[in-house]
């Protein structure tokens, strides 16, 4: 039995990569093991894979991903049924869970240093795992709230990249529980009563082969905020008098918040400016566990247009912004006119939503954020099968503060790509309030100066 002792070169470094060429080979003996024991019937996980690249030579990652789907899971949630299990070693032994030599290894720790507080941030090496601790807790509110979110990348066969489970210890004995993640590489874990439990550790599992990636975790201790039959409204104001209402109905008892903001990312606007979609509403992030059971909640948003779009109603509808693809994606909105012009919408997740016009012209400058921060804040201008010519800023009161001529860009501007700029307020002198803006512009195809005008804002 020399392979336990060489093994246990795992248990002292649990967060090396598996199946990689530098890592020790009794390591990797023991997740072939492991898999010949849980799911090596006759025509197992191993034989599986050597039948399949013989039948038809395949990239050994897409074979490993292929093989386990065919047993109903990906590859990472395999691999973190691995990893978890392999906590029940030593003292630990549970030859039920783990191998049967389970007994003989030794056991990997885990931190439970607390200096982080309820959350912290890990790198995780490919193909490998990383623990997260949480101690019992002396709080008069013990429902436990979880979660993680991971880096995530677009993956040709679709593949999941990330997967975790957690340890509930008591004194009878700890427990299993998997954690599932959405497409944007977040997952969330609930659990009431946690003073009956001693504490929890998070096994968390990176399924990209090669790439190092950055999870985040978090926890909070929520009570139950809304019960089965209750109608729960908010409302939040942007700028030019932009508003989000929300509404939640629920047949079942949440614990946590239903909470949303204003997300002032002008990133997000950039993403939508490239699409030929002109934001004419605040952007709102609105947050609630994923926790909360989709069968048992109705979300309902409504969004009301910014001041100077107000009486917009062509091509006006609410997106979602897909936070994996950077992109805005429509969603059905219905129009309620009953006081002003409000455009409304079940939401089936937490995200940053936004009203949007969609610019049918072929021609036409879009100036955003319509909201920028003063610190380290810039505004944009761009064109779409326009030449933008120059652009002046002005107070209110009709005094002119700043001016760009294309021909000769200068600080505060700059050039960020084809008919694109950027304005850096830092280093104009600009001071918060409304500003507007005078651009004048002209056709690719002709000569004839033209003027569009917009307004702007700037908070501290």
């Amino acid at each position: 039995d020399d392979y336990i002792q060489y093994s246990n070169f795992y248990f002292t470094t649990p967060t090396i990569s598996l199946l990689k060429d530098d890592v020790h080979a009794y390591t990797n003996s023991l997740l072939f093991l492991y898999l010949n024991k849980f799911y090596g019937t006759k025509t197992g996980f191993i034989t599986k894979m050597h039948l399949a690249n013989y039948e038809e030579k395949q990239q050994f990652d897409e074979n490993l991903n292929n093989t386990s789907r065919s047993f109903g899971k990906d590859w990472v949630e395999l691999l973190n049924e691995f990893h978890t299990a392999s906590y029940f070693t030593n003292s630990r032994a549970d030859t039920g869970i783990f191998l049967s030599d389970a007994p003989k290894f030794s056991k990997w720790n885990y931190p439970v240093d607390q200096s982080n507080g309820s959350r912290a941030t890990k790198t995780v090496n490919p193909y490998s795992m990383e623990r997260f601790y949480i101690p019992s807790q002396d709080t008069g509110c013990d429902n436990l709230l979880i979660t993680l979110q991971g880096n995530v990348h677009t993956s040709e066969t679709g593949a999941k990249d990330w997967a975790a489970s957690i340890i509930l210890t008591t004194d009878s004995g700890p427990s299993i529980h998997p954690v599932t993640f959405n497409a944007r590489g977040k997952g969330q874990f609930e659990r009431s009563n946690f003073r009956n439990f001693k504490d929890a550790i998070v096994v968390a599992t990176n399924g990209h082969p090669s790439s190092k990636r950055s999870l985040t975790f978090a926890y909070q201790f929520c009570p139950t905020t809304y019960n089965a039959g209750d109608t729960f409204k908010t409302t939040v104001t942007g700028s030019f008098e932009s508003t989000a209402n929300l509404r939640l109905v629920t047949s079942a008892n949440l614990h946590c918040d239903l909470s949303t903001t204003i997300n002032n990312n002008p990133d997000y606007l950039n993403d939508g400016s490239k699409k030929s979609l002109r934001a004419v509403s605040d952007l709102f992030k609105i947050t609630y566990p994923l926790t909360w059971p989709e069968d048992s909640i109705e979300v309902t948003l409504t969004l009301s247009p910014t001041g100077q779009y107000a009486d917009t109603k062509e091509n006006l509808s609410i997106y979602f912004y897909d936070s994996l693809n950077n992109i805005w994606n429509s969603i059905s909105t219905s129009l309620d006119q009953t006081s002003g012009n409000h455009y409304r919408c079940k939401i089936n997740e937490p995200g940053t939503y936004g009203l949007f016009q969609s610019i049918t012209q072929e021609n036409f400058v879009n100036v955003y954020p319509n909201v920028t921060n003063f610190k380290n804040g810039y505004v944009y201008f761009r064109g779409t099968g326009i030449v933008i010519d120059e652009v002046r800023i002005f107070r209110a009161d009709g005094t002119l503060v700043g001016k760009m001529n294309a021909k000769s860009v200068r600080v505060p501007f700059s050039t960020i790509g084809y008919q694109t700029y950027k304005l850096d307020i830092s280093k104009c002198g600009l001071i918060p309030g409304v500003y507007f803006t005078i651009i004048q512009y002209h056709k690719n195809s002709e000569t004839k100066i033209r003027t569009v005008r917009n307004k702007i804002m700037i908070v501290s």
